[in-house]
């Protein structure tokens, strides 16, 4: 297995370590409940094996467990996946959380033209809204934002994304950069931010369901 940091854990020991099936763990794929980004492949004295991130897998398949009597799998993977449904996401589903900014909100929904976000759009308006509490953005900073992110969003997939802010010449700047990327600024400019998209999914996840964890 590659080096890394990251704890894994085999197929053969994970259904050993969970009790369940061959079966139950690819369904749960297909239904979205578990990401398929998980699935590694890795060579191994027999061929080849299939290896998870430890805490990650066995973090979800007991939430999974926990929770399929209470709800749909419809219900399961918006909870769970919700970066790979389709559901949108208003003010009435956001603004109990702390980071939230009705402000900000607004401004999005004029740049976006929309009341509604997607999953994508909602973790822009959650950066967003740390940015102004943060004291990293103005007025004017949230509306390029937005803008930004209508134009950013069709070409998207997923959230492995870096988002760096700079400021310059009195307003912010954005690049939106794949996390394959390596990016390299000059050392002068002023980062005001740099934000991973999976961390933030990770704190939004988190905040909508006690036992996320992506």
């Amino acid at each position: 297995m590659e080096a890394s940091m990251e704890a894994w854990i085999s197929k053969k020991e994970l259904l050993q370590a969970t009790g369940i099936s061959y079966g139950q763990l690819y369904r749960w794929k297909r239904q979205n409940l578990i990401p398929e980004a998980w699935f590694r492949k890795q060579s191994s004295f027999t061929g080849q094996e299939t290896y998870f991130p430890r805490d990650k897998i066995l973090q979800r398949i007991a939430a999974i467990q926990q929770l399929k009597d209470q709800y749909s799998l419809e219900e399961l993977s918006r909870l769970l996946s919700p970066e790979r449904t389709n559901a949108s996401y208003g003010n009435e589903e956001v603004e109990r959380f702390a980071w939230y900014d009705a402000g900000t909100a607004s401004q999005f929904e004029r740049g976006l033209g929309k009341s509604r976000f997607s999953y994508h759009e909602l973790l822009f308006l959650y950066a967003g809204c740390l940015l102004v509490k943060q004291g990293a953005a103005r007025e004017a900073d949230i509306d390029r934002l937005a803008a930004c992110v209508r134009s950013w969003i069709p070409a998207m997939a997923g959230t492995d994304y870096r988002l760096l802010i700079w400021r310059e010449g009195g307003r912010n700047t954005h690049l939106l950069a794949s996390g394959a990327q390596t990016v390299l600024l000059d050392p002068a400019v002023p980062v005001a931010a740099d934000f991973r998209l999976e961390e933030l999914a990770k704190q939004l996840n988190k905040q909508f369901n006690p036992f996320m964890e992506e």
